[in-house]
């Protein structure tokens, strides 16, 4: 595989991609985004915490997005690696999302259990949909199908049954795809990202 070799890329050169051209930084992304060792940090430490091996991955591409919005935006200071930055930030995306679950469970078990949302959550639960719907919206019609069966926990094979591809990894290629063109569709509109949050 193609990815294989950019393995090897020093933390300066993957910076330097970022910010030379279009071309060079997609190329960085992909051999950021095949970083397993911090992957399986990342699913250890959400998976830890009561959270699915999906939202691991989720947590990851967010990392992503920052991790390269940091760089372009000269955040990123190269004391610290590059692989360890990312996993910083990935741990901070997920203790946000831990702590917002911990609050919604507190708040549901003082109403007894009962799942009575006030008319301010309501709406605000409304406004993230709506968000949703437009940053699916920009995607086509194959990415929007694809990310909507990955997100409600179906698996390759399901996918690929459902879309008529020819195979799993035929899904999750297609998949993977669909998550560069989210990841390029939220870079380029920062505040969707920052509603959904």
């Amino acid at each position: 595989m193609a990815y294989q070799s950019k393995k090897e890329l020093s933390d300066k050169d993957l910076v330097d991609m970022i910010c030379r051209s279009e071309a060079s930084r997609k190329e960085a992304i992909e051999c950021i985004y095949h970083w397993q060792k911090v992957k399986d940090q990342v699913a250890g430490l959400v998976v830890q915490k009561g959270g699915s091996l999906n939202e691991a991955l989720d947590i990851y591409h967010e990392g992503i997005i920052i991790l390269d919005r940091n760089i372009r935006q000269g955040r990123y200071k190269p004391e610290a690696s590059l692989q360890g930055y990312l996993y910083s930030i990935c741990r901070f995306l997920w203790q946000n999302e831990w702590r917002k679950m911990q609050k919604n469970y507190s708040l549901e078990n003082a109403d007894g259990g009962k799942d009575e949302h006030t008319p301010e959550m309501q709406l605000f639960d409304e406004e993230r949909k709506q968000v949703l719907v437009k940053v699916l919206g920009l995607l086509d019609e194959s990415c929007r199908k694809i990310l909507k069966l990955w997100k409600l926990s179906y698996t390759m094979d399901e996918i690929a049954r459902n879309l008529d591809l020819s195979s799993a990894g035929m899904a999750k290629k297609y998949k993977y795809r669909c998550m560069k063109k989210l990841m390029l569709v939220l870079d380029q509109q920062p505040n969707l990202l920052d509603a959904l949050k």
